[in-house]
């Protein structure tokens, strides 16, 4: 199985990063979400799809001076959003968007 994901823009709202921890942060993301979507697939439905936005849980007990733990927070609010084994709900909070995401 192939999985394609390219996320255009992550938008994290008053999350201020400090020099380099932009890269860290991504590095981090693209890992986790990665290992998520080897070990875990893409729900059914998303698959073969170009979806413009996504709604992911909101991201707690993350800080921005932790790149890395932000990243792997982030990485799985998306992956709940799109991943095979992840309960839908309704009661997810909508506190960072992923855009442009292509499945």
């Amino acid at each position: 199985m192939r999985i394609v994901l390219h996320i255009d823009r992550l938008i994290l709202q008053g999350v201020p990063l400090a020099g380099g921890a932009g890269s860290s942060l991504q590095a981090a993301v693209e890992l986790e979400l990665a290992e998520r979507l080897i070990h875990g697939g893409v729900r059914r439905e998303l698959k073969g799809a170009t979806v413009p936005s996504i709604q992911i849980a909101k991201v707690v007990d993350a800080t921005p001076q932790r790149p890395r733990e932000l990243g792997q927070a982030l990485a799985r609010a998306v992956y709940s959003g799109i991943g095979e084994n992840t309960p839908r709900s309704g009661a997810n909070e909508v506190s960072r968007r992923a855009r442009g995401a292509r499945i």
